[in-house]
């Protein structure tokens, strides 16, 4: 039985395929943006690390800095140094 609905690692991947796909529909630049308005809104904690999954009822904020982290500070990275 799956309890979460979301983690942190998709928004990630999500965010490195949209920065590819950006330049191409301008639908594509808006949703990231949201995106990104939405993991540093919801998912980012106070002492600057990120939730890893939305559970069903209420969150994993244990930072798992090996994966979801590392992956979703990467793609932040990437999206700001895009061409």
């Amino acid at each position: 039985m799956i309890v979460y609905k979301r983690e942190l690692y998709d928004y990630a991947e999500g965010i490195n395929l949209a920065t590819l796909a950006f330049r191409r529909s301008p639908a594509v630049a808006e949703r990231l943006r949201t995106t990104v308005e939405d993991v540093l809104g919801r998912w980012q904690r106070a002492d600057g690390s990120f939730r890893s999954r939305q559970l069903m009822l209420g969150w994993d904020d244990v930072p798992m800095h090996r994966w979801a982290q590392a992956q979703l500070f990467r793609s932040l990275c990437g999206l700001l140094v895009r061409p």
